[in-house]
């Protein structure tokens, strides 16, 4: 793994723990980092826990947004059958956890 790869990757995986462990406005911050750090593009993880984020801050319109691009990217994802099945088992827990009222 390259260390560009790897740097981020390390950033995306705090902001998801961050997540699970009920820190939504924590989440947000590091997985933006992460974000960023690829170049304002990110990843399907990135953007799903995003809006899962959004959505538990009552921020209806950037979680919105997040799935969106989460369901953009899931698009070009990597053909292999892994990528495939953990993103779109992480894509249906972001859809709906947004179709459930926010805490």
């Amino acid at each position: 793994m390259d260390d560009r790869r790897s740097g981020f990757s390390k950033i995306n995986t705090f902001g998801s723990l961050l997540y699970r462990d009920g820190q939504y406005a924590g989440a947000v911050r590091y997985l933006k980092k992460s974000v960023e750090a690829q170049k304002g593009r990110g990843s399907v993880a990135d953007w799903a826990f995003l809006a899962m984020a959004y959505h538990r801050l009552k921020q209806p319109t950037e979680a919105r947004t997040a799935l969106h691009r989460a369901n953009e990217l899931a698009k070009e994802v990597s053909p292999d059958w892994q990528s495939q099945v953990e993103i779109r088992a992480l894509l249906e827990e972001a859809q709906l956890e947004l179709s459930l009222p926010a805490p």
